[in-house]
C-alpha cells in the first residue's frame, strides 16, 4: 500500500507542505484559548485561525476535514471518485465531545460540501481515536485484496473545546502552570490518498506493515505501566514488514507532552529492540500542534511523507506508533522506496 498524496489542515499551516515544514522547523502555533483552567489562567492551545470558535462542535470537525480533503484532492485532477472508498477517522464514542449522531452523516456532510461522491459500498467511520488512522489503513489493504485501487484514509479531530478541555483538566491531563506533566490540546484534519500499488519511479512512500495491540494498564490507570500492548503492536508491525526494530531510522509517536507517552516508548522499545543501534530519533507532531486526538496518526504518516521526499529523513525506515485512550494500541511501519533511496542526510 502506497501513499500518493497528501492532504493537511493544523494550527501551522493551511496545507500539507507547510505544515510539515512548520513541524520540521519547530515553529508551533499555541495561542491563548478563550478558556481558562481551575486557577482562572488561560489555557494555551493549538487550534485553526481561520475558524471561529463560535461553531458547534460538528460543523468545526466537517469544515477541517473540507479543508483537508480539498488540499488532497486538488493534487489529483480527473480522479474519479464515485469508486474511492471514504475512511474517516474520529474520536472514540467514550469521548468527551464525540461526534453527534451517525458517523456516516459526517461522510454525507463531507460529500455535500465538497459536491462529490465516494464510494457508497466501502466508506465508513472508524471510531478508535488516536490509532484510529493506523486501523482505517488496515481496511484500506483488506479493501485493495478485495480489488479496490484506492483508497481516502482521512483523521479529523479537535481537542479545543469546553467538554475536552474540562475532562482534561479534571484528570489532571491538561498542561497548566500547576501541571507541567499534561497535553497541550490541539486540532487539526489529515488525508491521504493510498494505491494498491507503486506510482513514481523516484520515490514512493510505503506503508510496509501494521500491527495492533491493547494496553491493559491506560493513561487514566493508576497501576503501573509496562508498555506490553504497544510492544504488542509493534512486534506484529515489525513481522509484517519483515524487519527488525534495529533497522527502523526512525520513530514518530503521537505523545502528548505526558509523561506516559515517553515511558510507554521506552518500555516498548526495550520489548522489541534486541540488536543496539547508535540512535533512534523520536518525532512528535505535539511539540508543535499540540494533542490532535484521532488526526494524529496520519499527521505523523504525512511528516514521514514529506520527510522522505525532501531527504531530511534519517533513513529509509520508519516506525510509527499511536495510543488510545482507551488502551487500543496500533503501529505502522513505512518506508521510502525508489531510485533515490539512499539520499537521506541527518535531521
Amino acid at each position: 500500500m502506497y501513499v500518493t498524496e497528501t492532504g493537511m489542515v493544523c494550527a501551522v499551516g493551511p496545507n500539507a507542505e507547510s505544515s510539515c515544514a512548520a513541524m520540521r522547523a519547530g515553529v508551533d502555533g499555541f495561542q491563548e484559548l478563550p478558556f481558562v483552567d481551575n486557577s482562572g489562567e488561560p489555557i494555551i492551545g493549538g487550534f485553526v485561525p481561520d475558524l471561529e470558535f463560535g461553531l458547534r462542535h460538528e460543523q468545526r470537525l466537517a469544515e477541517l476535514l473540507c479543508q483537508s480533503l480539498s488540499d488532497c484532492m486538488a493534487k489529483t485532477a480527473g480522479m474519479s471518485w464515485g469508486s474511492v472508498p471514504l475512511i474517516v477517522c474520529l474520536a472514540e464514542p467514550t469521548a468527551p465531545a464525540p461526534l453527534a449522531g451517525d458517523g456516516n452523516q459526517m461522510i454525507a456532510e463531507v460529500e455535500k460540501r465538497l459536491g462529490v461522491r465516494f464510494s457508497r459500498e466501502h466508506s465508513q467511520c472508524v471510531a478508535t481515536g488516536h490509532t484510529a488512522g493506523f486501523r482505517a489503513l488496515q481496511i484500506a489493504r483488506r479493501l485493495f485484496q478485495a480489488g479496490s485501487e484506492h483508497c481516502l484514509v482521512c483523521g479529523v479531530d479537535s481537542l479545543v473545546n469546553a467538554r475536552t478541555l474540562h475532562w482534561l483538566n479534571q484528570s489532571w491531563r491538561l498542561k497548566t502552570l500547576e501541571n507541567s506533566d499534561g497535553a497541550i490540546p490541539g486540532e487539526a484534519a489529515a488525508a491521504v490518498l493510498v494505491q494498491r500499488s507503486a506510482h513514481d519511479a523516484d520515490m514512493n512512500v510505503h506503508v510496509r506493515g501494521l500491527g495492533f495491540g491493547q494496553e491493559q494498564v491506560n493513561v487514566l490507570s493508576q497501576e503501573p505501566l509496562l508498555g506490553i500492548g504497544l510492544a504488542d503492536a509493534a512486534r506484529a508491525a515489525l513481522a509484517d514488514a519483515k524487519i527488525e526494530m534495529h533497522e527502523v531510522d526512525f520513530r514518530i509517536a503521537d505523545v502528548t507532552g505526558e509523561s506516559y507517552g515517553f515511558k510507554e516508548q521506552e518500555l516498548a522499545l526495550q520489548r522489541v529492540m534486541f540488536q543496539v543501534r547508535e540512535s533512534l530519533p523520536l518525532w512528535h507532531c505535539s511539540d508543535t500542534i499540540g494533542d490532535t486526538g484521532a488526526a494524529a496518526a496520519i499527521c505523523q504518516l504525512i511528516w514521514s511523507y514529506y520527510a522522505f521526499k525532501k531527504r531530511y529523513a534519517p533513513g529509509p525506515y520508519s516506525a510509527q506508533f499511536a495510543s488510545s485512550v482507551s488502551g487500543d494500541r496500533a503501529v505502522a511501519i513505512v518506508q521510502s522506496v525508489g531510485s533515490a533511496e539512499q539520499d537521506y542526510i541527518a535531521a
